[in-house]
């Protein structure tokens, strides 16, 4: 039973059920929440298709913008789900290239995204990963990482995002290994350290780095800042890894100065 209320339409209580009455209105609210996700992807990927026929008709017409000045049909429906959905300009990105490569290069997730088995974040984060996976191997790569994904939500296991990248990591490096080498190769190229200045004396610092790096150094603050702790130091434990964080700056200058 529902009541609408103004332009809302509020479903009515549902009073004292049992456990299994309970499960399944909760297994039919997933289904369909499922189900508008896909939607929205349909609806997406259909906005670009619509948004490009508009463009093919404006080229000709006097006074047409020039080309710097124009946006192509995906960020035209970027900013238009942006508006409609109101979000973000980067999840609208991921949206319509989620919608586009489920519909047109992506066709089993297609088929379970229609039925309502893969929720919409999952499926946007599986799409956009797969985008950067090379045509001659795509297929192969989505139908294995599609048959673990299914595997895992049958089980009750809905993977992460970084589950997801890794599954279709490995699935790259099999299928095509000189593929996964050159992506790795790209990766190291994008390693960096960014900064941003915070509010009330305070920054914020963003690193990409290889992992063996980054396990050092994580090994490393970790066992300062435990030593920090056991040796009575006040402060909580990230407080601490942020405290032995700013210490290696400190010391290796302190070991420069020494060296000079």
């Amino acid at each position: 039973m529902t009541t609408t209320r103004g332009l809302f339409v509020v479903p009515e209580p549902l009073g004292p059920v049992g456990r299994e009455t309970a499960s399944e209105v909760a297994r039919s609210a997933t289904l369909a929440q499922n189900r508008a996700g896909a939607a929205r992807l349909e609806a997406a990927d259909a906005l670009v298709a619509q948004f490009a026929e508009q463009a093919e008709g404006e080229e000709g017409a006097e006074g047409d913008r020039p080309a710097y000045a124009r946006l192509d049909p995906q960020a035209r429906a970027r900013d238009h789900l942006a508006a409609a959905c109101q979000l973000t300009c980067w999840h609208a990105a991921r949206l319509v290239t989620a919608g586009l490569q489920i519909h047109r290069r992506l066709p089993r997730m297609l088929s379970t995204v229609a039925r309502g088995l893969l929720p919409e974040q999952l499926a946007v984060d599986v799409a956009c990963r797969l985008a950067e996976v090379p045509d001659s191997i795509v297929s192969d790569v989505e139908d294995e990482v599609m048959a673990r994904i299914a595997t895992d939500l049958d089980g009750g296991d809905r993977p992460s995002r970084n589950a997801v990248e890794s599954m279709i990591d490995d699935a790259v490096e099999r299928h095509d290994p000189a593929s996964a080498e050159d992506a790795a190769a790209a990766a190291a190229e994008a390693r960096a350290v960014r900064f941003r200045r915070g509010r009330h004396g305070t920054a914020t610092m963003w690193a990409r780095m290889s992992v063996a790096d980054a396990e050092l150094l994580r090994g490393r603050i970790e066992a300062d800042a435990e030593a920090a702790s056991r040796d009575g130091l006040p402060g909580t434990m990230d407080q601490l890894r942020a405290d032995a964080l700013a210490s290696l700056a400190v010391l290796r200058a302190t070991q420069a100065d020494r060296d000079g």
